[in-house]
C-alpha cells in the first residue's frame, strides 16, 4: 500500500485544487505569517484551477519550522477548510462526512495514488477512526477532522478529537460523549 511522505507530493504532476489553498488566504491573514500570503501567490487564487500539491507541502512544511506544529493557523485552516470544501446536502452525521472524506480528497486532487488521503472506520455511532495518508500536515489535518466532529455532533453530546500515530499513519480517534 501507497504511504505517503510528509511534505512530499507523491509526483511532481500531483495537483491540488485551488478550494484546498483558500483557507490559507483566510487563515494567514492578519498573522505573524501573513507574508506567506504574497510569497506564495494566495490572493491570486483561483478556486476552480489546480495548483501543484508540492507548493501545498512546502507552504506547510515552512509553517511548521516558523511557527511550531500544534499552532493556531494550522488548526485553524483545517477547521476554516470545512466552509470552504463543505459537503453535498445528503451528509447528515459525523459518519456521513468522514465516510466520503477519501472520495473528496480525490475529488479535489489529480494525479495522486489511489490509496491517498482518508481511511475511515466507526467502532460504534459514538467512536471513530480515520487514518490519514496524505503528504499534508496532519496538525491541520487535525483542524479539519476536529471541525467535522463539531458541526456533526449529536445533540446532547461533546465531540473529542485526539491524535495518534497508527501501523505508521496518523489516526485521529473522534469520540461522542
Amino acid at each position: 500500500m501507497y504511504r505517503a511522505t510528509r511534505y512530499q507530493a507523491s509526483s511532481p504532476e500531483s495537483k491540488a485544487n485551488g478550494q484546498v489553498l483558500m483557507p490559507y488566504f483566510q487563515v494567514l491573514q492578519d498573522s505573524p505569517l501573513e507574508r506567506l500570503i504574497n510569497t506564495y501567490e494566495l490572493d491570486k487564487l483561483k478556486p476552480d484551477a489546480f495548483y501543484p500539491q508540492q507548493t501545498v507541502c512546502d507552504m506547510q512544511r515552512q509553517m511548521a519550522e516558523e511557527i511550531g506544529l500544534f499552532s493556531g493557523e494550522l488548526v485553524n485552516i483545517g477547521i476554516t477548510s470545512i466552509g470552504t470544501i463543505g459537503f453535498p446536502d445528503e451528509v447528515k452525521t459525523v459518519q456521513d462526512a468522514l465516510g466520503m472524506l477519501h472520495q473528496i480528497y480525490q475529488m479535489i486532487h489529480q494525479n495522486i495514488p489511489a490509496e491517498e488521503g482518508w481511511i475511515f472506520e466507526a467502532e460504534s455511532d459514538d467512536k471513530m477512526k480515520i487514518f490519514f495518508n496524505s503528504p499534508y500536515e496532519p496538525f491541520a489535518a487535525y483542524g479539519y477532522i476536529y471541525g467535522i466532529a463539531n458541526k456533526f455532533v449529536p445533540e446532547g453530546k461533546d465531540a473529542t478529537v485526539e491524535m495518534a500515530e497508527e501501523n505508521n499513519l496518523t489516526v485521529y480517534n473522534v469520540t461522542f460523549k
